[in-house]
């Protein structure tokens, strides 16, 4: 698990108790896939995707649309 603003730049907390991957390893990787819940919001999909880092996304297609107007 990562947190990105919408600008796509990750946040990092030291609150954050989350098991990740480090990011050279995913960096590393061919393909990324990024699922989104039922409730994400495009803003924060529209980060996600700034990042970089994903290849693919899986996600409802109302956010799908609501991100490409």
């Amino acid at each position: 698990v990562y947190y990105f603003n919408e600008g796509g730049t990750i946040i990092q907390s030291e609150q954050d108790f989350a098991i990740q991957v480090p990011l050279e390893t995913l960096r590393r990787c061919p393909n990324l896939i990024g699922v989104c819940s039922a409730n994400t919001s495009v803003k924060a999909v529209r980060g996600a995707l700034r990042s970089g880092l994903l290849t693919h996304l899986v996600a409802r297609s109302e956010l799908v649309r609501e991100l490409l107007e």
